[in-house]
């Protein structure tokens, strides 16, 4: 018995001796890091279809419209729907309304960004309006009469027979600043009412009016060149500094113009009329900066596939940013775009900078108005009247021109 013991006891011993003998095993290597999901970033895609609201298929912006849609076309394969027709204020309820993705219209985008006259009234107010592009008129945007009124200058209005377009605040007002250029009003003419563009446009034709404004390369321009009423330019003297006061008071954004080619004029000779911003693709201040970019880009870079036709020849980044004006800000997406491209100077940057901040007065000021008109429970036009006193007061406060008339 105390020989199997000691015989336990000895394996015992051993056991333990060559277990500490034995290296131990080195630790397991730490399990390596989780590897770091990046999110996917979704790439931005164009709609297929951009919809877009435009004057009437007889005017110049429809024109300029389907010629670049149909090279972004061929360039991009994206589609680009041209809605014509109605008043302004009826097109850009289609963009506020997000029924289209954008509103191309010229001067008629100025009114309702200053919330003048229509759009004083409490469904509209002044809309934050951005720029996406737009390019200048190639000879000029003027008044324009039927040769047999013989109105060589503004002043020859008075008396005459002039286009009302209802409904559209941006058409009256511009009429107004030409006709304040002869110290005229809406009081010293035949106002004669039209329901939509095309009718004003054909009034003219037909002579049921005697002027409206419109660039010479328009097609309805050489329309009422081919008439037998033919189409003149009004002189609008560049040298009448008062003159310019006055009009420019009423609308800030029209400037002198020697045109030298267009429906009425002769070859080799030259016309004083004036100009202002071209047809602008315009989108409110909330769309998207990718949408905006894109486009931007779109309308730019297919240039090579438009810039022989006239009515177009002046929307690459060149020649529409020749100068900053405009009737409202340029959107976000724009600007890096322009940025990108080498196309936004130290003078965009300060002009942007006025207008949002004419942007963010008008907005504020519009806000207050309201609130104190429905406090005060006001009717539709003295809300209106009251908005447009208040707007008058911060717009001078600030520093900045009023317009209007």
């Amino acid at each position: 018995m105390k020989v199997r013991y000691m015989v336990v006891v000895s394996l015992m011993v051993l056991a333990l001796i060559v277990v500490g003998c034995v290296k131990p095993a080195p630790p397991a290597p730490p399990a390596p890091p989780a590897p770091e999901v990046t999110p996917e970033v979704e790439e931005f895609v164009m709609p297929e279809v951009i919809y877009m609201s435009s004057l009437g298929v007889e005017s110049g912006n429809y024109a300029q419209a389907a010629i670049i849609a149909d090279a972004m076309m061929k360039k991009y394969g994206v589609r680009m729907r041209v809605i014509p027709g109605g008043t302004s204020p009826e097109r850009l309820n289609l963009l506020r309304g997000g029924d289209v993705h954008v509103w191309g219209e010229g001067s008629g985008q100025w009114a309702p960004f200053e919330g003048l006259d229509d759009y004083g009234l409490p469904a509209w107010g002044p809309q934050s309006l951005r720029m996406i592009w737009r390019g200048p008129y190639p000879q000029g945007c003027s008044l324009m009469t039927a040769c047999d009124a013989n109105i060589k200058t503004p002043a020859d209005l008075k008396g005459k027979k002039v286009g009302w377009l209802v409904g559209d605040p941006g058409r009256q007002l511009l009429m107004a600043a030409y006709l304040a250029f002869a110290n005229l009003t809406w009081d010293d003419v035949i106002k004669v009412e039209f329901p939509s563009h095309s009718a004003w446009q054909q009034g003219l034709v037909t002579g049921k009016h005697d002027a409206l404004v419109n660039p010479p390369s328009s097609p309805s321009s050489y329309e009422l060149e081919a008439s037998p009423r033919g189409c003149c330019w009004p002189t609008i003297d560049p040298d009448d500094k008062e003159a310019w006061t006055r009009m420019t008071a009423v609308c800030g954004y029209i400037f002198p113009f020697k045109a030298s080619g267009g429906a009425g004029m002769e070859p080799g000779k030259t016309y004083d009329i004036t100009t202002f911003p071209g047809m602008g693709f315009t989108v409110y201040a909330s769309a998207s900066e990718d949408f905006v970019y894109n486009l931007a880009k779109m309308i730019n870079e297919s240039y090579d596939l438009y810039k022989d036709q006239e009515l177009v020849n002046t929307f690459n980044a060149e020649q529409a940013m020749k100068t900053p004006v405009g009737y409202h800000p340029y959107h976000e997406g724009t600007v890096k775009y322009l940025k990108e491209i080498g196309y936004w100077t130290a003078e965009h940057e300060a002009w942007q900078n006025e207008m949002l901040e004419r942007d963010r007065i008008l907005q504020a000021t519009w806000k207050a108005a309201r609130e104190e008109a429905i406090e005060k429970e006001m009717s539709i036009e003295d809300s209106r009247d009251f908005w447009l006193e208040k707007r008058a007061e911060a717009l001078k406060k600030a520093g900045l021109p009023v317009y209007g008339f």
